[in-house]
This record gives structure tokens, C-alpha cells and sequence, in this order.
């Protein structure tokens, strides 16, 4: 199985469904400070504005966003453990979702959302703050390493 491939079978919903039944407002991560509802909105939030911004020619791609590639896209290598995300500089965002049920149920709506917008507009180029350019693809493999990186965190895979 290659990694394209293994990403699809993670992201299934199938797959997360039964990883989320395993998650519990009281289970306890193995590494970072996150509770398991804040893991599934920063998630949410990380898939959601991934493709919000499409890429125009002669946009700059800056030295940090390469280098940021190289060491997440362009690897096999895991996400390290306890990395902060630039998103929360001024810490974690107050709770969007009631309870940790709705926030499952919108982190599975996200990945839908995801994955039908691609299948409509498989081709577009999208502008992350991150990577710079990206195309579905980067996308996917960024979104399986980070939810391989916070489901490990619970204990979920």
C-alpha cells in the first residue's frame, strides 16, 4: 500500500468513525496539553481553512514555507510529538461545539467536505500559510499525517 493509498483508508469514514468511538471526554493524551475536544476542532479548523485559498501565479513562495514542506510534506517521517501549532500563538481558541459528540460530528462533516470539494475541483491549487502551493494531494498527505499525529495522541491508532 503506498501512502496515497493508506491515506484514503485512514481517512475513510468508515475508519474514523470507529477510531472516534474510542475517544471520550475524559480520555487523556500521551503527549501535548489538548483535550479531546480541542484536538477535533483544531483539526476541524486545519482541514477546513486548507482549502479556502486558491494559488495565483506569482505568488511568493516564501524560504520558511519550503523549508516547512521539507519537513512535514516531503517526508515519511512522522509530525514530532508536542509541536505547537502556529494557529493558537495566543493559546487554544475557545470550544465552537457543545460537547465532544458535536465536535465528532463536525470533524466527519469536515473530512466530507474535503474530500467531495476534490472530487468537484480536482485539479485546483490552493495558497496554505504553511506549505505555500499545494495541490490535493500535499493536502491529503498533510491531513493523514496530522490526524495519524492526534489520533496517536489518544491513543485512537
Amino acid at each position: 500500500m503506498n501512502e496515497i493509498q493508506a491515506t484514503l483508508a485512514l481517512l475513510s469514514a468508515e475508519n474514523l468513525q470507529k477510531a472516534l468511538e474510542k475517544l471520550e471526554n475524559t480520555s487523556i493524551p500521551v503527549f501535548g496539553e489538548m483535550t479531546p475536544q480541542q484536538m477535533l476542532e483544531h483539526l476541524c479548523l486545519s482541514i477546513d481553512l486548507s482549502y479556502t485559498k486558491p494559488f495565483t501565479e506569482g505568488k511568493e513562495i516564501s524560504e520558511m514555507q519550503k523549508q516547512t514542506r521539507l519537513m512535514f510534506l516531503n517526508t515519511e517521517n512522522p509530525f514530532p510529538k508536542n509541536l505547537k501549532s502556529p494557529l493558537y500563538k495566543e493559546g487554544m481558541p475557545a470550544l465552537k461545539y457543545e460537547n465532544l459528540d458535536s465536535a465528532k460530528d463536525a470533524f466527519l462533516a469536515s473530512v466530507q467536505n474535503f474530500h467531495t470539494h476534490f472530487v468537484n475541483n480536482p485539479t485546483t491549487i490552493y495558497y496554505n500559510m504553511l506549505f505555500g502551493k499545494v495541490s490535493f494531494e500535499d493536502l491529503q498527505i498533510f491531513h493523514f499525517k496530522h490526524i495519524l499525529h492526534h489520533f496517536s495522541q489518544f491513543n485512537l491508532v
